[in-house]
């Protein structure tokens, strides 16, 4: 069975694609990327208001993902590829992870994605939230939940 992980492999996702990789052989994570307005590529930070990007850069200089989960990318035990996440959309993307040939597509902080990619993988596609829906949408939904003391809505779905 081939898996793809689309991730941004944001401190938060490393658990789930940690496990997915440990767990199950042959394994192909397209880690997304955002390019910033000088060509340099970031990781995708979306969801969050201007406060809650600030705290999150606070959070990323002070590596406490490091401590919190370390994940060393040249270590991990699978096909390793970078995509741009502005392109996952287009029918370049399309084309790209249709070249994979996926039986099981997951989604670890992903952007939206459209219906088509969904009907590619042959078993499922299976998307991770972290948040109650409706209640929190878009990333960090942990985060706002816990800003706003609203612990009935700290969890996740698939």
């Amino acid at each position: 069975m081939k898996i793809v992980i689309l991730s941004a492999l944001a401190v938060h996702d490393r658990l789930i694609v940690m496990e997915i990789i440990n767990n199950f052989s042959n394994v192909t994570l397209v880690h997304l990327l955002t390019a910033s307005k000088e060509g340099k590529e970031l990781g995708v930070v979306t969801g969050a208001n201007k406060l809650g990007k600030k705290i999150l850069r606070k959070l990323s200089n002070l590596r406490i993902g490091k401590h919190f989960y370390p994940l060393e990318y040249a270590a991990l035990n699978c096909d390793k590829i970078q995509f741009s996440a502005m392109e996952i959309n287009t029918d370049k993307g399309e084309d790209f992870i249709q070249s994979l040939s996926p039986d099981v597509l997951f989604t670890v902080q992903a952007p939206l994605l459209k219906e088509a990619i969904f009907r590619i993988p042959k078993l499922a596609a299976i998307n991770t939230h972290y948040g109650i829906a409706p209640q929190y949408r878009g990333n960090y939904t942990l985060f706002w939940a816990m800003y706003f003391q609203d612990y009935d809505h700290i969890g996740g779905c698939f």
